[in-house]
């Protein structure tokens, strides 16, 4: 498999005015050119598949470009870690995920340790600390996974400084 370019995908603005027959002038409208607020920005990145055919993920709808290269991101870190890394994602719900795919590549009693782990410890300290709130940036939730996140008083210190 070819190597992953750092700078993969691109940002653009695009809009949803019609041509004359009736499609979308998208990217090319030329109203976009004369450097007002009209359109919206979108990001696009092809993401790799086991069938070798292409399979673009494009999303648009975003209101600066700097939104759409954070989008981009964060599509790109889902793609790296194999998990969803929306913004609106909590840190319980990603150990739920990563325990799920964890289960696969773990012996029995690993994983059942993990789980132990995540649903006795874990999770309950975040949630005394901030019910609700994001994970985060998905590269540092492997810092609170690291093994300095043992049972009892750590995990506790841990949840307390991490939030």
């Amino acid at each position: 498999m070819a190597s992953q370019s750092p700078e993969r995908g691109r940002v653009y603005r695009r809009c949803g005015c019609r041509r004359p027959d009736g499609r979308q002038f998208g990217a090319s409208c030329p109203r976009l050119q004369d450097g007002s607020r009209h359109g919206s920005w979108a990001f696009a990145v092809d993401l790799p598949s086991a069938d070798g055919k292409r399979h673009p993920l494009c999303r648009s709808g975003l209101a600066t470009r700097k939104a759409g290269k954070t989008a981009l991101e964060r599509a790109l870190e889902s793609e790296r870690t194999g998990l969803d890394c929306s913004e609106d994602l909590t840190l319980a719900t990603y150990l739920a995920e990563w325990l799920r795919l964890k289960e696969k590549v773990l012996k029995p009693t690993t994983f059942a340790r993990y789980r132990d782990h995540v649903h006795a410890d874990l999770i309950p300290s975040f949630r005394q600390a901030a019910p609700d709130r994001p994970a985060g940036p998905a590269h540092c939730i492997p810092e609170i996974l690291s093994p300095r996140c043992g049972n009892g008083s750590g995990t506790r210190r841990l949840g307390e400084a991490w939030w």
